[in-house]
Protein backbone atom coordinates (compact mmCIF):
# COMPACT_ATOMS: atom_id res chain seq x y z
CA UNK A 1 0.00 0.00 0.00
CA UNK A 2 1.41 3.34 -0.79
CA UNK A 3 2.11 5.58 1.56
CA UNK A 4 -0.55 8.26 0.34
CA UNK A 5 -2.84 5.94 0.37
CA UNK A 6 -2.64 4.95 4.25
CA UNK A 7 -6.32 3.34 5.50
CA UNK A 8 -8.56 5.07 7.86
CA UNK A 9 -7.97 5.07 11.64
CA UNK A 10 -9.96 2.10 12.96
CA UNK A 11 -9.16 0.01 9.57
CA UNK A 12 -8.08 -3.12 10.84
CA UNK A 13 -5.09 -2.06 8.40
CA UNK A 14 -4.26 1.10 9.84
CA UNK A 15 0.15 0.51 11.11
CA UNK A 16 0.67 1.80 14.71
CA UNK A 17 1.77 5.56 15.47
CA UNK A 18 5.77 5.55 14.76
CA UNK A 19 7.37 7.14 17.39
CA UNK A 20 10.03 9.73 16.72
CA UNK A 21 12.67 8.26 19.04
CA UNK A 22 13.02 5.11 17.39
CA UNK A 23 13.18 6.16 14.13
CA UNK A 24 15.84 8.18 14.57
CA UNK A 25 17.56 5.27 16.16
CA UNK A 26 16.53 2.62 13.52
CA UNK A 27 18.00 4.96 10.93
CA UNK A 28 21.15 5.24 13.11
CA UNK A 29 21.63 1.75 13.26
CA UNK A 30 20.90 1.68 9.52
CA UNK A 31 23.16 4.24 8.35
CA UNK A 32 26.28 2.79 10.53
CA UNK A 33 25.22 -0.72 9.02
CA UNK A 34 25.64 0.93 5.33
CA UNK A 35 28.86 2.10 6.62
CA UNK A 36 30.75 -0.72 7.28
CA UNK A 37 34.23 -1.62 8.74
CA UNK A 38 36.92 -0.09 7.40
CA UNK A 39 38.69 -1.70 4.06
CA UNK A 40 41.40 -2.96 6.22
CA UNK A 41 40.07 -4.60 8.98
CA UNK A 42 40.15 -8.63 9.60
CA UNK A 43 36.43 -8.76 10.19
CA UNK A 44 35.60 -6.87 6.51
CA UNK A 45 34.53 -9.89 4.29
CA UNK A 46 37.11 -12.53 5.97
CA UNK A 47 38.06 -15.15 3.96
CA UNK A 48 36.26 -18.89 4.42
CA UNK A 49 39.18 -20.50 6.04
CA UNK A 50 38.73 -17.42 8.74
CA UNK A 51 34.82 -18.33 9.22
CA UNK A 52 35.81 -22.26 9.62
CA UNK A 53 38.76 -21.04 11.89
CA UNK A 54 36.69 -19.42 14.62
CA UNK A 55 34.35 -22.72 14.76
CA UNK A 56 34.54 -25.38 17.12
CA UNK A 57 34.85 -28.13 14.52
CA UNK A 58 34.51 -31.51 16.53
CA UNK A 59 37.01 -33.36 15.01
CA UNK A 60 39.65 -31.08 15.58
CA UNK A 61 39.15 -30.32 19.00
CA UNK A 62 41.14 -32.32 21.74
CA UNK A 63 38.94 -35.95 23.32
CA UNK A 64 38.14 -33.92 26.08
CA UNK A 65 36.61 -31.39 24.36
CA UNK A 66 34.98 -33.51 21.62
CA UNK A 67 33.24 -35.66 25.25
CA UNK A 68 31.85 -32.28 26.75
CA UNK A 69 30.09 -31.25 23.71
CA UNK A 70 28.96 -35.24 22.98
CA UNK A 71 27.63 -35.13 26.63
CA UNK A 72 26.10 -31.54 26.42
CA UNK A 73 24.40 -32.91 22.95
CA UNK A 74 22.77 -36.15 25.52
CA UNK A 75 21.76 -33.17 27.97
CA UNK A 76 20.01 -31.14 24.98
CA UNK A 77 18.39 -34.28 23.99
CA UNK A 78 17.11 -35.56 27.18
CA UNK A 79 15.44 -31.70 27.77
CA UNK A 80 13.73 -31.91 24.45
CA UNK A 81 12.19 -35.02 25.31
CA UNK A 82 10.73 -32.85 28.98
CA UNK A 83 9.75 -29.90 26.68
CA UNK A 84 7.89 -32.03 24.00
CA UNK A 85 6.04 -34.22 26.61
CA UNK A 86 4.67 -30.85 27.74
CA UNK A 87 4.02 -29.61 24.22
CA UNK A 88 6.61 -27.02 24.74
CA UNK A 89 9.55 -26.52 22.16
CA UNK A 90 12.78 -27.36 22.82
CA UNK A 91 15.25 -24.41 23.88
CA UNK A 92 18.38 -25.39 21.89
CA UNK A 93 19.19 -27.66 19.09
CA UNK A 94 22.67 -28.77 19.81
CA UNK A 95 26.19 -27.52 21.17
CA UNK A 96 28.27 -24.66 19.75
CA UNK A 97 29.98 -26.91 17.30
CA UNK A 98 29.87 -28.21 13.61
CA UNK A 99 30.98 -31.80 12.11
CA UNK A 100 33.30 -31.90 9.14
CA UNK A 101 31.86 -33.99 6.49
CA UNK A 102 33.86 -36.21 4.14
CA UNK A 103 32.72 -34.43 1.45
CA UNK A 104 34.67 -31.49 2.82
CA UNK A 105 31.32 -29.59 3.81
CA UNK A 106 30.16 -28.57 7.34
CA UNK A 107 26.56 -29.69 9.34
CA UNK A 108 25.24 -27.81 12.08
CA UNK A 109 22.23 -26.23 12.50
CA UNK A 110 20.91 -23.18 10.95
CA UNK A 111 19.61 -22.24 14.45
CA UNK A 112 20.90 -21.41 17.86
CA UNK A 113 17.30 -23.20 19.12
CA UNK A 114 14.42 -24.32 18.17
CA UNK A 115 11.54 -22.06 19.78
CA UNK A 116 10.45 -20.16 16.15
CA UNK A 117 6.87 -18.37 16.32
CA UNK A 118 6.30 -16.84 12.74
CA UNK A 119 2.89 -15.95 13.69
CA UNK A 120 4.67 -13.75 16.66
CA UNK A 121 7.40 -12.19 14.64
CA UNK A 122 6.75 -8.29 14.87
CA UNK A 123 7.17 -6.19 11.69
CA UNK A 124 7.77 -2.78 11.97
CA UNK A 125 8.02 -1.77 7.71
CA UNK A 126 8.43 2.19 7.83
CA UNK A 127 6.02 4.47 5.61
CA UNK A 128 3.85 1.71 5.33
CA UNK A 129 0.61 0.18 6.71
CA UNK A 130 0.65 -3.05 8.31
CA UNK A 131 0.29 -6.16 6.71
CA UNK A 132 -3.05 -8.24 7.74
CA UNK A 133 -1.51 -11.48 8.59
CA UNK A 134 1.71 -9.46 10.50
CA UNK A 135 2.00 -8.91 13.92
CA UNK A 136 2.87 -5.34 13.76
CA UNK A 137 5.66 -3.49 16.05
CA UNK A 138 3.46 -1.60 18.64
CA UNK A 139 3.93 2.20 19.59
CA UNK A 140 4.83 0.44 22.78
CA UNK A 141 6.89 -1.85 22.11
CA UNK A 142 8.92 0.98 19.70
CA UNK A 143 9.39 3.18 23.44
CA UNK A 144 11.12 0.10 24.83
CA UNK A 145 13.42 -0.43 21.91
CA UNK A 146 14.60 2.69 21.06
CA UNK A 147 17.05 2.36 24.33
CA UNK A 148 17.65 -1.34 23.07
CA UNK A 149 18.75 0.34 19.85
CA UNK A 150 20.98 3.25 21.42
CA UNK A 151 22.78 0.11 22.88
CA UNK A 152 23.02 -1.12 19.90
CA UNK A 153 24.11 1.96 17.35
CA UNK A 154 26.72 2.86 20.61
CA UNK A 155 28.34 -1.19 20.62
CA UNK A 156 28.47 -1.12 16.61
CA UNK A 157 29.82 2.54 16.63
CA UNK A 158 32.68 0.89 18.75
CA UNK A 159 33.81 -1.91 16.86
CA UNK A 160 33.46 -0.47 13.63
CA UNK A 161 35.89 1.94 14.89
CA UNK A 162 38.19 -0.47 16.48
CA UNK A 163 37.70 -2.78 13.58
CA UNK A 164 36.86 -5.72 15.14
CA UNK A 165 33.63 -7.77 16.80
CA UNK A 166 31.24 -7.36 13.65
CA UNK A 167 31.59 -10.01 11.08
CA UNK A 168 31.22 -8.06 7.73
CA UNK A 169 30.13 -10.69 4.77
CA UNK A 170 29.02 -8.26 1.12
CA UNK A 171 27.84 -10.72 -1.84
CA UNK A 172 25.07 -10.19 -4.38
CA UNK A 173 21.40 -11.40 -4.74
CA UNK A 174 21.12 -12.41 -7.94
CA UNK A 175 24.27 -12.56 -10.57
CA UNK A 176 22.30 -11.38 -13.50
CA UNK A 177 24.68 -7.44 -14.76
CA UNK A 178 22.08 -4.51 -14.12
CA UNK A 179 19.44 -6.93 -11.77
CA UNK A 180 21.72 -8.01 -9.25
CA UNK A 181 21.43 -6.22 -5.58
CA UNK A 182 23.96 -5.69 -3.15
CA UNK A 183 23.41 -7.61 0.19
CA UNK A 184 25.34 -6.78 3.23
CA UNK A 185 25.10 -8.92 7.22
CA UNK A 186 26.54 -7.43 10.21
CA UNK A 187 27.25 -10.24 12.33
CA UNK A 188 27.48 -9.37 15.89
CA UNK A 189 30.01 -11.73 17.78
CA UNK A 190 32.49 -15.25 16.29
CA UNK A 191 30.53 -17.50 18.43
CA UNK A 192 27.74 -18.42 15.66
CA UNK A 193 30.14 -18.45 12.03
CA UNK A 194 27.55 -20.86 10.60
CA UNK A 195 26.00 -17.77 10.02
CA UNK A 196 27.81 -16.09 8.01
CA UNK A 197 29.16 -19.66 5.89
CA UNK A 198 25.14 -20.05 5.14
CA UNK A 199 25.09 -16.40 4.01
CA UNK A 200 27.27 -16.53 1.36
CA UNK A 201 26.33 -20.58 0.11
CA UNK A 202 22.32 -18.57 -0.65
CA UNK A 203 24.25 -15.47 -2.26
CA UNK A 204 26.83 -14.70 -5.00
CA UNK A 205 30.07 -13.44 -4.37
CA UNK A 206 30.37 -9.72 -5.69
CA UNK A 207 33.36 -7.35 -6.84
CA UNK A 208 35.68 -5.45 -4.79
CA UNK A 209 34.27 -2.52 -6.08
CA UNK A 210 30.71 -3.56 -5.11
CA UNK A 211 31.78 -4.16 -1.41
CA UNK A 212 32.95 -0.41 -0.86
CA UNK A 213 29.68 0.81 -2.25
CA UNK A 214 26.25 1.08 -0.26
CA UNK A 215 24.03 -2.16 0.24
CA UNK A 216 20.55 -2.44 -1.10
CA UNK A 217 19.59 -5.16 1.31
CA UNK A 218 20.88 -5.15 5.16
CA UNK A 219 20.97 -7.95 7.42
CA UNK A 220 22.30 -7.33 11.43
CA UNK A 221 22.23 -10.35 13.42
CA UNK A 222 22.62 -10.09 17.46
CA UNK A 223 22.42 -14.16 18.49
CA UNK A 224 23.75 -12.78 22.09
CA UNK A 225 22.35 -9.50 22.33
CA UNK A 226 21.09 -9.50 25.54
CA UNK A 227 24.39 -10.88 26.83
CA UNK A 228 26.63 -8.51 24.61
CA UNK A 229 25.12 -5.22 24.24
CA UNK A 230 25.67 -3.98 28.28
CA UNK A 231 22.27 -3.72 29.00
CA UNK A 232 21.80 -2.47 32.98
CA UNK A 233 19.53 -5.23 34.61
CA UNK A 234 16.62 -2.78 35.36
CA UNK A 235 16.19 -2.94 30.78
CA UNK A 236 16.95 -6.48 30.82
CA UNK A 237 13.65 -7.20 33.42
CA UNK A 238 11.39 -4.85 31.28
CA UNK A 239 12.25 -6.46 28.25
CA UNK A 240 11.98 -10.04 29.65
CA UNK A 241 8.30 -9.34 31.76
Amino acid sequence: MSPNRQPPAGSSLAGPTSVPAFVKELDRLVSLAQQGHKADSAFNNPSQEWLVDHMNVLQDLSEVEQQAFLTEAEIIDKEAEVANAAGRAAKRAWPGVVIRLDTGGYAFFSQLGVVRRPDLTMYFIDGFAKNRDGVVFSSENQELFTEVFAYINKYMEAKLAAGDTIVQSDRQVADAPGRSFHARQMLFGTKYMQIPMMWRQLTFPGTEEMRGQKPDILEVSLPHWMEDLGLPEELKKRLTD
